[in-house]
């Protein structure tokens, strides 16, 4: 097969034929640059890489929809960055998550009563009582800062 004419629409046209050569044309035109405009977004490096490749693949799945009088660049560009916001609003639900998680679990020690964790203390130090005496030693010696004895 012939090198491609960097024309739009008809790389589009042989990609959307299933061309696996006209797609790795594309992968190899414009994968390195998409690494850096996601990356300039991201500021993760893996995550960048994963969001474009990611594009790429839907590019390859959804080939037969494809648009051939569009911009190949605008077109994977605006795929990317879709990718990069699909990623950003999971990775946000995923760290409120676990902030709200943190929060009830603080929230769990402030609520108990002023007394909880002098009980709490009590039954561990009478826990200790139980350990060789040797080995008591060593634990109060490492866990002083905490254990109140």
């Amino acid at each position: 097969m012939k090198v491609f004419e960097l024309n739009d629409e008809s790389l589009f046209e042989e990609i959307k034929k299933g061309n696996k050569k006209a797609y790795s044309f594309l992968f190899d035109t414009y994968y390195t640059p998409l690494c850096h405009y996601i990356y300039s977004l991201t500021k993760d490096r893996k995550q960048a890489e994963d969001i474009v490749q990611d594009a790429m693949f839907i590019i390859w799945e959804n080939r037969a929809k494809i648009k051939s009088n569009l911009s190949v660049k605008s077109y994977l560009y605006k795929i990317a960055y879709n990718k990069f916001i699909d990623t950003y609003r999971k990775n946000k639900e995923r760290l409120s998550y676990v902030d709200e998680v943190k929060k009830t679990a603080l929230d769990y020690f402030i609520d108990k009563e002023e007394g909880y964790l002098e009980t709490k203390n009590a039954i561990v130090l009478a826990e200790i009582e139980y350990l060789p005496p040797k080995c008591r030693e060593a634990f109060l010696l490492n866990k002083k800062t905490w254990i109140k004895v």
